[in-house]
């Protein structure tokens, strides 16, 4: 008992660790500097979304390997350490940047994303390590809100701590994202207990090969399979909107770096707030018709986006989608680990990884391109209702007696 508590524990705190590296990274500072200092210009916006989706794709190759890998050398953790210092000190090396610098800035932000990315593969499989199977989107939901919360106090202490006036405040923020995100990891990498480790030394190679065996059997296996079409759309229009929420802000609203940290501050405890309500509802409604209900408020918000025309209107709006977020990536978190077979965790969830960072350039891409044809970025949100339409499709095909 007491080594469940101290797993859950450091399980949660990791997410309080690694949302600012969300919030900064690829929401609200790095995307703004990316497309004014390094790429400005007409196609700035697209010229970010191939960057990002491209590195997500990358780690679309290599998480289902690596999570496969895991399982079978029962050693997730380990992978989860050597990742999370690639991410802070990719990270790092941002606070080095120069305007213009093209080349540098996609290698350190690649650096970055991709251990970012991939260490959130062994980080999600752990789940099933801290919370029985009735408990999970409650847990995972604890999860998420603690993420949050953590990136509105990390907004809250730079706003106190730091000069926003300062011609390096941007860069100064990545160096003290990867502070704070190498300070709040420790407790996981020295206080979690996970699985007794097989010591059996498992390469690439057999990683692949056991995913190839799995592709083989997901005949049988179809609830999984439609889930992982389904959440494919889901965090493809869900991480689109995260991607340029800060961008939106900035050339939509005028908002300047002051607004943008006050506003996502605001964003964080209310995207805290879903994750923590929207978790146990659906363990008590079911994650498929939480699920749902989520779909229809996203097409409706991304509707009304393009017509709104005061900030107060905005922020109604804006409240509602961070409900979403912190509701949706929960849930959907917490179902595939009910539906994914016991001591496979790490492999399913190395294929979710795979479908949501495959999708993760084709919905900033159609975004990126959208704006860049019409230049109105209000419109543009116009562009995600699609993906959330799809995912609704795809959750039907999901039988019900597995979606509890």
């Amino acid at each position: 008992m007491r080594k469940r508590r101290y797993n859950l524990f450091s399980w949660v705190l990791y997410d309080f660790a690694n949302s600012p590296y969300s919030t900064i990274m690829t929401t609200l500072i790095f995307p703004v500097f990316f497309t004014e200092s390094i790429a400005p210009g007409k196609w700035g916006l697209t010229a970010w979304a191939l960057l990002y989706g491209g590195c997500e794709v990358l780690s679309a190759v290599f998480s289902p390997p690596l999570g496969a890998m895991s399982d079978m050398m029962n050693r997730r953790k380990r992978f989860l350490v050597f990742f999370t210092l690639l991410a802070v000190a990719g990270t790092a090396l941002t606070r080095t940047l120069s305007g213009g610098e093209v080349f540098r800035a996609v290698f350190f932000f690649s650096i970055a994303q991709l251990g970012f990315s991939l260490a959130n593969v062994f980080y999600n499989s752990m789940l099933a390590e801290v919370s029985p199977p009735e408990r999970r989107e409650t847990v995972s939901g604890i999860g998420w809100g603690a993420g949050y919360f953590g990136g509105m106090l990390f907004m809250i202490a730079v706003l106190l701590l730091a000069d926003m006036g300062s011609p390096t405040f941007q860069k100064d923020s990545f160096l003290l994202t990867a502070l704070w995100y190498l300070a709040f990891s420790i407790p996981v990498f020295f206080f979690f207990e996970g699985s007794q480790n097989s010591g059996v030394s498992v390469s690439f190679k057999a990683g692949y090969s056991e995913v190839i065996g799995t592709i083989k059997k997901m005949s049988g296996r179809k609830p999984l399979f439609y889930f992982l079409l389904a959440s494919f759309f889901f965090n493809d229009g869900v991480n689109s909107a995260i991607l340029f929420g800060g961008i939106f802000l900035r050339k939509g609203y005028g908002f300047d770096d002051a607004s943008l940290f006050k506003a996502f501050i605001a964003f964080n405890l209310i995207a805290a707030a879903g994750a923590w309500i929207i978790g146990p509802l659906a363990d008590r409604l079911s994650s498929r018709r939480a699920l749902f209900l989520m779909m229809w408020a996203w097409i409706l918000s991304l509707s009304l986006l393009p017509f709104l025309s005061g900030k107060a209107a905005l922020m109604t709006i804006a409240s509602v989608v961070g409900i979403l977020i912190g509701g949706t990536q929960s849930v959907l978190r917490g179902y595939l680990s009910k539906l994914a077979p016991a001591g496979s965790q790490g492999e399913w969830f190395g294929f979710y990884t795979l479908m949501g960072k495959a999708a993760a350039l084709f919905g900033p891409l159609l975004f990126g391109i959208f704006y860049g044809l019409i230049q109105d970025i209000k419109l543009s949100a116009l562009s995600l209702i699609p993906l959330f339409l799809l995912a609704g499709y795809f959750l039907r095909k999901v039988e019900t007696k597995l979606g509890s």
